[in-house]
Order: C-alpha cells, then structure tokens, then sequence
C-alpha cells in the first residue's frame, strides 16, 4: 500500500491518498521530502484515511462496480468536493402552481438543489418572498466555506442566520430548502444516496420502505363540500413490499372510483387533478362505507385499511365540536360524544389510524380518546398537537395524549431538527408518519427521509392521478436499488403487520 504501481501490485493513485512520497519514486504529495513511517501513520490518522477506505470497501462491496478501482477513485475525487462555494434562491412552483422556494448550493462537485413548497394563498407567497430575500442576505456567506458533511454544523449556521424562535426571518420553507441542499451535496461527497445519508447522521438500525397512506376522498376546507372531514386514506399496511402496495392502491382506488361514480353520478364526484374525490356528502360514514366496498371489490380484505385525518381545530368552537360547521345547521358534540362517534367508525370500518381527531390544545380529549381506542390496535396521530414541536411532544408523552406523530417538515427548518424530533418521538415509543405540506414538488426528499429514518409510515397522494408522484417514483427506485443491491431492508410498519 505504501508503494507505487512499480513496486507493489496497489495502484498509485490509491498510493498517492495514502502516502504523499513513494518509496520508489518522486514526491507525489504537497511534500518535497520523504516521510518517514511514523509521519506516514500520524498522516494516515489525521486524514481519517482508514475510515475513508474502509467506508469505500462497503461501497464497492454494496454497488458492484464493474470496475471497483476507477470506482473507488472517483469518490476520492468527489471527496475533496470541498466547502460551499455559493448559495442561490429563487421562487418557483409546486404542482398546483403555488409558491416554493427553490435553493442551490454549490461546491466544486457541482450544484445541488432543495424545493420546498411554502403554502397556498397570500401567506404562502409572503413566505416565499420571505425567503428569496432572507437567504441572500442573512444566510449565504455564514455558509460559504462550510463543508456539508457536517451537517449539524451547518444546520446550526442556519438557525443563526435566522436567530428568531420562530423562523420570522428566513422562514421554515427556506431554511428547510436550505437544509435539503446541503444533504444532497454532502451525501454526494460521501458516495451515498441520500436515504442512505440520513440513515448514517440518524443512526438508523434498519432500513425501512414505509407504508403509502394514499389520500382518496377530501372534505373539510379542502373541498367545496358538506363533509367535515378533512383526509380519507388507504393503507395497504399487510402488502411485502412497496410495489405490491402501490399495485393494491391502484386497484382498489379503480373500484372506488366506480363506486363513487354509482352512488353520486358521472361528474359530481369526480377525481380532481391531484386524484382525489371530493364527494357531495355531509355524512362522514359515506366515504368509509364506500371504500370498504372498495376493497372488498378488489380482493383485500384484511390487507387494506383505512386512515382520517379529521382535522378537528376546523369545526371546534366554544368548546364544542360542529361536524355541520360547513352547513347553517350545527351538529355539535362534545369531546366525550366524539370518542364514541370514532369508535363507532373503528367498529364498522378497518380505520387504523386518526389525525388530529381534537382541537390541539384539548390534551385531556386527546388523552382520553388514545386511552379508548389503543387497545382497538388504532393509533392517535399528533399533527396540530405537537406541530412538530419538542416542547409539545414531551407535553403530549407526558399525558400520553396521543402514541403517534406527523413528522411535517414545512413546520421544522433543517434535517437536524427532523431527526432530532423523529429519534424523541422514537423513544417515546410513538409510531411516525412523515408528511409534506400541502402541495407537491419534484422532490423527492420526503421519500428519502421516510426510508432513512425508519419510519414505516408516509403520507402521500392518490395512487392514480394526472402525472406521476414524485415520492410513488422514489420510493419505486430505492426499493429496486435494496433488492439490486442485496440490502438488508423491511417493509411496513411492525405495529400494523
């Protein structure tokens, strides 16, 4: 190894890494003069070249190169990718034409980009205004000369830059697109993908293709309907792998449709462009009758489940919650009589998970409602309860108000603070969905993340829309790129088998 390709079979760019002199040959390295062999080690330490070459081995070990010598040879190059040379930002789009935040981060192995969306409406063009004039001035040159591989590092620089509690001055969306650049960049410079990045900053055990929580019928204010509630999702929670539970989706997502056409008429319930039905009811039992015809239609039967997100805070008033907040005649309830309205539904439906079933700040509603429904094998999804907060996730473990949580990283800043909420929540023995904001991108880093951190649950579109999901097609590479590379990985979630 200490030698060049004239005397010893190693190659002598590997040589040239390794030794700055050759035995044999001329000064190869910054130094002029010869090193000795205990220079040599203290060299070998310094630059944490064991570590390098043994992280290369796994490598080659796990891509199976054809030619595992240039392989090896190119990630030393793109290695000394170094610091951060720039940071651009600009305002761009998501899929439905709202506002996001686009940011480029830039060393010497290229360019790498982070795509955030920042909301619909006014707020959400005020944000990404917010950022495209943040970025430049608060949080560019505090980066510039920053490696990227120190993730932590730079993250810090960021909330810095920002110095609000609150993320006034660059925004959660801009910090975050920020954030999501300089994963990609480090994750280059080390030779991995980017799920394989945040699985070693997260120190993730196990690999894990999450379960696709596809979102098929809205209500809430998201439809100009009478139904309350907000998100009806299909799980495929006992398919074997992500295809599998795609395929399931599809076909039962094809029979609901049908269904939906039956009951409502050709037109009324139509699938919107993002997929989703949005059906002329006032009756959340409609959907879920529907959709467990749906299932059954396709053969799957005790393999496909049903999640809500209620979204609760939007018909909660007075203490009291109108499931008729759309209509001028109310239907209120309170918290107790709503508890018993969700495990009704549990009974007559396979629902397996429900979002937000109360107004944010009614712990004891929330507490109550997890105590009942648990031992029903039904979890209690956090979402406006702790907004991906540390302060209310600790509150809401303490008064065991909930056993789930939504990892939304509009609400977060940096991929630090992500993993930091996922590894809190993970040792509260909370169960983890991921989720974007409202509105999509072309990136696809919320897959990568759910893989990462091991999630085993993701919130995503519907499985048959205009265009193709970006996350559907993510998480379709990464588990062909598992089973290519004979990775050890699972699928699902170990409480929902």
């Amino acid at each position: 190894f200490f030698s060049c390709a004239d005397c010893s079979p190693h190659p002598a760019a590997l040589c040239c890494v390794a030794r700055p002199r050759c035995r044999c040959g001329p000064s190869r390295g910054p130094s002029a003069g010869a090193m000795g062999d205990d220079e040599v080690c203290a060299w070998l330490r310094n630059n944490d070249v064991p570590k390098i070459l043994e992280g290369l081995s796994t490598q080659v070990l796990l891509r199976k190169p054809r030619e595992p010598i240039s392989f090896m040879i190119d990630r030393l190059r793109k290695l000394q990718g170094g610091p951060v040379t720039d940071v651009r930002v600009q305002a761009g789009a998501d899929a439905h034409g709202q506002p996001a935040v686009v940011v480029e981060v830039v060393n010497r192995n290229g360019v790498y980009r982070g795509t955030v969306p920042c909301g619909e409406g006014p707020a959400g063009h005020e944000a990404c205004q917010k950022a495209v004039a943040g970025i430049p001035g608060f949080a560019r040159t505090p980066l510039i000369g920053k490696l990227p591989t120190d993730t932590k590092v730079v993250d810090d620089v960021l909330l810095r830059a920002d110095c609000t509690p609150d993320k006034q001055c660059l925004g959660p969306a801009g910090m975050l697109a920020v954030s999501l650049a300089l994963a990609r960049a480090a994750a280059d410079m080390e030779g991995l993908e980017l799920y394989e990045y945040i699985a070693k900053i997260a120190e993730t055990e196990t690999l894990r293709m999450p379960v696709p929580c596809f979102k098929v019928v809205v209500g809430g204010v998201y439809a100009d309907t009478a139904l309350p509630i907000q998100e009806y999702m299909l799980a495929p929670t006992c398919a074997t792998t992500f295809s599998e539970a795609l395929r399931m989706a599809q076909e039962t997502y094809q029979h609901l449709k049908g269904l939906m056409e039956t009951k409502y008429g050709t037109g009324r319930a139509a699938a919107q462009p993002d997929g989703v039905f949005a059906p002329p009811t006032a009756y959340p039992t409609d959907p879920l009758d529907l959709m467990v015809q749906a299932i059954a239609a396709a053969g799957h039967t005790g393999r496909m489940k049903i999640c809500i997100d209620c979204a609760a805070h939007e018909f909660y008033k007075d203490r009291m919650y109108d499931l008729a907040f759309k209509s001028s005649i109310p239907q209120l309830h309170t918290a107790q009589e709503l508890t018993d309205l969700y495990m009704d539904w549990c009974i007559r439906s396979p629902v397996i998970s429900i979002e937000d079933p109360f107004e944010a700040d009614d712990f004891h509603a929330w507490a109550q409602c997890t105590k009942m429904l648990l031992p029903k094998g039904v979890q209690i999804v956090g979402d406006q309860l702790t907004v991906s907060n540390t302060h209310r996730v600790q509150k809401a473990a303490a008064m065991q108000a909930c056993n789930a949580l939504l990892l939304e990283l509009g609400e977060i800043g940096t991929l630090t603070e992500a993993v930091t909420i996922a590894k809190l929540a993970q040792a509260n023995g909370y169960s983890l969905m991921v989720s974007q904001q409202n509105g999509a991108t072309d990136d696809p880093f919320l897959a990568a993340l759910a893989v990462g951190l091991g999630m085993g649950q993701i919130k995503t579109g519907a499985p048959c829309q205009e265009g193709p999901s970006c996350s559907h097609t993510h998480l379709l590479h990464i588990e062909e790129a598992l089973v290519q590379g004979a990775r050890r990985y699972t699928y699902g979630h170990p409480t929902w088998r």
